[in-house]
């Protein structure tokens, strides 16, 4: 099984850089992050790591797991994904994610982006408080 530690999470976002400093040469070194409060997003290391790397942090607030970008989208599309399906190894799981995210395009990260702010707008006017379900946010 997979843990994911403040190493394993800096290769992740090293390899990610990687990637999308070759993709899009207009994004070297105008990052800005948010991330949730997970252990491995805000230990010393991976801050360091971030700051070192001059990449920006949109601090999230805490007890918030209702702002974290990836399950406006991806994250529920994904577990759909998986669905019914049953796996005897880890290696199975990771083919059907690594297919899921191939497929991807550039609309369903712009659907994000929109879902994502129209979130944080909602929890700025609701002045900080946990909005729980989705029907909230509309």
């Amino acid at each position: 099984m997979l843990r994911v530690d403040s190493t394993h999470y800096r290769r992740a976002i090293q390899t990610f850089i990687y990637h999308i400093s070759w993709k899009r040469l207009e994004l070297r070194g105008k990052w800005l992050l948010h991330q949730d409060n997970a252990g491995p997003h805000t230990s010393k290391a991976t801050t360091a790591f971030l700051r070192k790397k001059g990449i920006e942090m949109i601090p999230h607030p805490a007890y918030s797991p209702d702002l974290a970008p990836c399950d406006f989208w991806l994250f529920p599309n994904l577990k759909a994904s998986l669905r019914r399906q049953k796996f005897n190894r880890d290696e199975d799981v990771v083919i059907v994610c690594q297919t899921f995210f191939n497929l991807l395009k550039p609309a369903n990260f712009a659907k994000t982006w929109v879902k994502w702010c129209a979130r944080w707008d909602q929890y700025i006017h609701s002045e900080g408080h946990y909005l729980e379900k989705e029907r909230d946010f509309k």
